[in-house]
């Protein structure tokens, strides 16, 4: 599992890999941790957001179990999926929606290619994916495209394909109005740059 700390001021993250159990545990917790919705972990108040990247695969870990393993409510969790979108596996955003709380969803999205053969449905996809989301009232940081400066991306070291890409996925999130994020308060997608420090080893 991961532990992921992003200030609520800026939305800049970063995640460190920490020893821990990803299991889910004998709930320690009240069990009122994660039983109504949350209004304390929006982002527009000063300080730092928790959240984690935990494995969701069934049976593993969920928001939920956390929750009540940490005795309060994360402000993000952590998912991901490929691009081109595999509708028969999409991310299992329900697992956020069970903990009835506005945690954000921390999205990473994998190009699997090159950012040239990335079609323009293909984005489209993505973008009516996160107004889905958007319109539900789910506050979404989209991670991507992360570590395109590694060598071991099948998108990585093609700077001026990539920074193309990205303005497509961006001008494409942007053209549905629930994907814009509101002057104040929460709402919308926000872009997270991230690349790797090793990137260039």
């Amino acid at each position: 599992m991961k532990i992921i700390l992003a200030s609520a001021g800026a939305l800049a993250l970063t995640a460190a890999v920490v020893a821990g159990q990803t299991t889910p545990a004998a709930a320690t917790a009240p069990a009122a941790a994660a039983a109504a919705p949350a209004t304390f972990n929006t982002y527009t108040a000063p300080g730092i957001m928790f959240g984690a990247w935990m494995d969701t695969t069934p049976g593993r870990d969920t928001p939920v179990a956390l929750n009540q393993r940490l005795g309060f409510n994360l402000s993000l969790v952590h998912l991901s999926e490929n691009l081109p979108i595999d509708f028969n596996n999409p991310p299992p955003t329900q697992l956020l929606d069970q903990t009835y709380t506005d945690a954000i969803l921390y999205l990473s999205v994998i190009p699997a290619t090159t950012p040239d053969a990335i079609t323009d449905t293909q984005i489209d996809d993505l973008a009516k994916q996160l107004g889905g989301y958007t319109t539900n009232g789910r506050t979404v940081i989209l991670r991507l495209g992360a570590e395109m400066n590694g060598n071991w991306q099948p998108y990585g070291q093609l700077p001026v394909a990539f920074k193309a890409f990205w303005l497509r996925v961006w001008t494409a999130v942007r053209a549905i109005p629930a994907n814009v994020p509101p002057a104040t308060g929460r709402g919308g997608v926000s872009f997270l740059w991230a690349p790797n420090p090793m990137g260039n080893s």
